[in-house]
């Protein structure tokens, strides 16, 4: 953080459509930071900025020149995140950057020797990293309450109407629902099992006609070999209340949106934690931000989980061509910047 910044963080915001204003709201509700500013060259997301009070611009370049900032918060199509971070990473500024950080590996990579070279926190915006409940679940294979774990499921499927969004169009978003929502089954299963091996993805249907995928059910084999599946859609109901379900051999462990729950053998089911609030999730995840930049804890997601997560949605997509299990590969380049 600059000494400027030595009382509150400033911030700016780019992007203010759906995610943007959560975003907004979230930063507004941060001890020790000032939403300075925001950009969008949408009339109608500069109005509601301007509504929240939040002053607004068009250009990107204008604001990085008349706003003092410290910090950005990236809430665009993820056809614009590498760009528009190394501009403000270059520029001196540290970045927050809406999941996924870039539509490809190699881009990911790159931005990675831009903030070493800069000298600046780029952080992938991981919001379920933040749910309360999910640290306990964690915690609860690790200490070995479940066993070993046999098998595990996550599930983010739900019908949203799409065709009208930006991520139906495939040149704007980079992929469909596992480009979306399967950087967030891929972030959890970092999140849970420390890394992901392999993955063979299987798509289904699309009723709304998108021209990207609506919807994928993908085999993974994460780091220590445990074996799960990740269903994704934006055109199929959930299957039920959880969205994460993780089983060993002496229990299994239920992280839902409405409750959460550990299932022990010939034991009463010990429910913890409240139901999932998006909202909190997000303040807990600007307040750590702040912290990172202060020097006072390291980020919630290492560059090694980020290029994993970029590297699995990749062999996804690749699984999906070729019909087959693909591998998500071996270490990655991170030594080209000391």
């Amino acid at each position: 953080m600059t000494d400027s910044a030595a009382d509150f963080l400033r911030v700016g915001l780019l992007g203010f459509g759906r995610c943007g204003a959560v975003h907004a709201q979230a930063w507004r509700d941060c001890p020790g930071v000032q939403l300075t500013c925001a950009c969008d060259p949408d009339n109608v997301a500069q109005r509601c900025a301007e509504e929240m009070g939040i002053p607004a611009f068009t250009d990107v370049d204008e604001m990085l020149e008349s706003a003092p900032l410290d910090a950005v918060c990236i809430c665009t199509p993820p056809s614009s995140h590498s760009q528009l971070a190394a501009r403000c990473l270059k520029r001196g500024l540290h970045v927050l950057c809406e999941k996924p950080l870039t539509t490809d590996l190699a881009s990911a990579q790159h931005l990675w020797e831009v903030a070493a070279d800069a000298g600046r926190k780029l952080v992938v915006s991981s919001k379920f990293r933040h749910v309360p409940e999910l640290r306990v679940a964690r915690e609860l294979v690790r200490s070995g309450e479940i066993g070993v774990v046999k098998s595990f499921r996550i599930e983010f499927a739900a019908f949203v109407p799409m065709a009208d969004r930006w991520n139906s169009r495939r040149p704007i978003s980079g992929g469909g629902v596992i480009m979306d929502n399967g950087w967030h089954a891929f972030d959890l299963v970092h999140f849970l099992f420390g890394g992901i091996r392999a993955v063979r993805a299987r798509l289904g249907d699309r009723p709304q006609g998108l021209e990207v995928e609506e919807s994928a059910s993908i085999d993974i084999v994460a780091a220590g070999g445990e074996t799960g599946q990740a269903v994704l859609s934006w055109s199929l109901p959930p299957g039920g209340d959880e969205y994460v379900s993780i089983h060993g051999v002496r229990g299994s462990v239920h992280v839902g949106w409405k409750q959460s729950y550990l299932e022990r053998r010939a034991a009463e089911a010990l429910v913890f934690g409240n139901t999932y609030d998006k909202a909190g999730a997000h303040r807990r995840m600007m307040a750590a931000f702040r912290e990172v930049i202060a020097g006072r804890q390291e980020p919630w997601i290492s560059w090694e989980e980020i290029l994993g997560i970029t590297a699995a949605v990749e062999a996804a997509y690749r699984s999906h061509s070729s019909q087959s299990e693909e591998t998500v590969g071996g270490p990655l380049r991170l030594a080209a910047v000391e």
